[in-house]
């Protein structure tokens, strides 16, 4: 558009010089024409209007060429007129389009750079040279992390076996501390079991020992009264006794009669037979009283055995209790402490994994890959050099080229996003790219620079802002040039 401008003002000033020295002609035989050096006032005024100096007005004075040729004439007149049409035609451009020669080429830049301190060790790519996203770009040493990697791994493997043990010993706890539990359990129920049977035979003993208590009082009772049938009968017997040796006399003397001494003497046999069949019915009671007394002794010693018995089930009762409580309580701690050891090793076991990742990926590292597609730029590394960690060793390039134009803030009234742009680059005038307005920046130039302005500290000065602009292009640029970041270029933004 500078370019355009320029042709125009070189134009419009060859007409101005032109007309300047063709208006005199027009004065010729008239009043103002036929005046002198020194009454050529007026007609100094009105060429004044044209802009000149003294020497075109008195130039026009004198006679001229152009008065005595009619073509002449006729040029002139087209040429004024051609110019009016051109000045229309501007008007309407300058009205429709808004463009700046602030403006250039950009692009994104993709920075690599190295994620290991070693070597460089071959290079794939040269300066300038166009990638793809994915190739190899540099080879660095990889042998210091090749021996990190196989030591990671090496440490990952005893990791895995401690936790392997860890884990058989917590899973072999939880299995023994279960049948402890189990068994624990089981010798509660059998001491319960015991308890109860020691505490029938408790009450069978103490019911035998009543029985046998009962059985002895029985038998005492009997042999009393055995003993007071003996005593009848020996009374018998010896009144029987001496009833016979009475009758005797008597019937030796013949007071009685053989019968009735008989019948003396058969009650006298009968009252002694009597007196033994006491007698040994009072053995047998004393017998049955000495057998009650020895079952109650043997009661009483069953019981006592019954007692120790249930004593000792008691006691076996709390013993499986203490086990059961131990096997209940020790047996989780255990359990626990021993999953904690196996969940330790197995933390143990992923930071191992982790440092293997680790090793992996910086030995990863040592090979660079182009990031972006682009072209190489800046290129700042050869064989043999050591790199630090993240130091930068060139510049990809995107090819997604971009404009981005300062414009003026009196010339974004119109301007929207969206707007068709045409672009011309300073160092390849003959072709003319399009493109639009992506977005213009919510905020001029000077408000994010280092050094923003703080009007409201000392004198104000009214500066016209600019506004950075991106525009896109919407074809592809040729690739046969070589368009680069910072290129000038010149917009003309159809704002109308």
């Amino acid at each position: 558009m500078s370019i355009r401008i320029k042709q125009f003002q070189r134009f419009e000033e060859s007409i101005h010089i032109r007309v300047s020295s063709f208006l005199p002609t027009l004065f010729v035989g008239s009043p103002i024409g036929d005046r002198k050096n020194g009454e050529n006032k007026g007609v100094g005024e009105a060429l004044e209007v044209g802009g000149k100096g003294s020497e075109l007005v008195e130039a026009g004075w004198r006679r001229s060429l152009f008065g005595r040729s009619p073509v002449l004439l006729r040029i002139g007149a087209g040429l004024i007129f051609g110019g009016l049409i051109f000045g229309i035609w501007y008007y309407l451009h300058a009205r429709a389009y808004e463009s700046t020669d602030d403006a250039t080429i950009e692009a994104y830049v993709t920075q690599v750079a190295s994620r290991v301190a070693t070597n460089v060790v071959r290079l794939h790519v040269t300066e300038n040279q166009l990638v793809k996203a994915g190739d190899l770009l540099i080879d660095l040493d990889p042998r210091d992390f090749e021996a990190r990697l196989s030591e990671a791994r090496a440490a990952l493997q005893v990791a895995e076996a401690r936790e392997r043990s860890a884990q058989a010993t917590a899973d072999h706890t939880s299995v023994a501390a279960q049948g402890d539990l189990e068994e624990a359990s089981s010798v509660v129920n059998a001491s319960k079991a015991a308890l109860e049977n020691a505490r029938a035979q408790v009450t069978g003993a103490s019911e035998r020992e009543q029985r046998a208590r009962s059985a002895v009082k029985a038998a005492e009772a009997a042999a009393q009264q055995a003993k007071a049938q003996i005593v009848a009968a020996e009374a018998e017997a010896v009144r029987a006794s001496d009833d016979v040796k009475r009758y005797q006399r008597l019937y030796v003397q013949g007071v009685v009669s053989r019968q009735q001494w008989d019948q003396a003497t058969a009650m006298s046999k009968m009252a002694d037979a009597r007196r033994a069949a006491e007698l040994e019915q009072r053995s047998a009671a004393q017998a049955q009283v000495d057998m009650a007394r020895a079952g109650v002794s043997n009661a009483v010693a069953e019981r006592r055995q019954a007692e120790s018995q249930l004593r000792q089930a008691q006691a076996q009762l709390r013993l499986a209790r203490g086990r059961l409580t131990g096997a209940s309580t020790g047996g989780p701690h255990q359990v626990k402490a021993s999953q904690e050891q196996a969940s330790s090793l197995s933390g143990s076991v992923e930071q191992a994994r982790a440092n293997v990742t680790a090793a992996e990926l910086r030995l990863g590292y040592t090979k660079i890959f182009a990031p972006v597609s682009g072209r190489v730029t800046g290129k700042l590394v050869q064989v043999g050099n050591y790199v630090g960690e993240g130091q930068e060793l060139m510049a990809i390039v995107r090819q997604d080229f971009y404009v981005t134009a300062n414009y003026k803030e009196t010339q974004l009234r119109f301007m929207r996003p969206g707007q068709q742009v045409y672009v011309s680059i300073d160092s390849f005038p003959g072709k003319v790219y399009r493109g639009h307005v992506d977005s213009i920046q919510c905020g001029s130039g000077s408000v994010f620079s280092l050094l923003p302005p703080e009007n409201a500290a000392g004198n104000f000065v009214k500066v016209v802002q600019r506004f950075p602009v991106k525009i896109v292009f919407d074809e592809p640029l040729d690739p046969s040039l070589p368009i680069g970041p910072g290129m000038s270029v010149q917009p003309e933004v159809r704002v109308r």
